[in-house]
């Protein structure tokens, strides 16, 4: 193949380096779309994690303001028991019911 004559030989190597070229070309481009390929896989992936971290973040919050709550709701609980049984009875008299004033019959 490459021994026809003198010119042949020369003309065969040249082939034979653009056709390796051509092969080297080739296989780095399909390895630039692989490595495009995974880098736009792993923004999706990147996205849904972000996403999945904001709503942890937010059910985070939302467990802390309800721990609030229920402190806040012991503490008022707590004053509440706490009160002198004199006072669970005092009520003002403008809401006594009062004869002919009015009120459910």
């Amino acid at each position: 193949m490459f021994l026809d004559h003198a010119g042949s030989c020369r003309r065969g190597r040249l082939d034979l380096v653009a056709d390796v070229t051509r092969y080297v070309l080739i296989a780095a481009l399909v390895a630039l779309c692989a490595a495009l390929g995974g880098l736009w896989w792993q923004s999706g992936r990147m996205g849904s994690l972000q996403a999945d971290n904001d709503a942890l973040r937010l059910s985070l919050a939302a467990i802390v303001a309800q721990n609030t709550n229920i402190n806040e709701d012991r503490k008022s609980d707590a004053q509440i028991d706490n009160m002198p049984d004199a006072d669970l009875f005092s009520v003002p008299d403008r809401w006594m019911y009062q004869d002919g004033g009015g009120g459910f019959y």
